[in-house]
């Protein structure tokens, strides 16, 4: 390697490539009362989509 360049000219390479400096946001973790109320959401509304 050994070649010199502007940060700006990387930074532009990267974001023509789809690729930006970002980090993904936390998010909790389901509680387990949030894991009932989806199980039993999903149990309510199982025969839904076979109408």
């Amino acid at each position: 390697m050994g070649e010199s360049c502007r940060r700006s000219t990387i930074t532009a390479a990267l974001h023509q490539s789809g690729l930006y400096g970002r980090v993904a946001r936390w998010k909790p973790l389901l509680s387990a009362r949030h894991m009932k109320a989806r199980m039993e959401f999903a149990k309510k509304h199982l025969k839904d989509s076979k109408m």
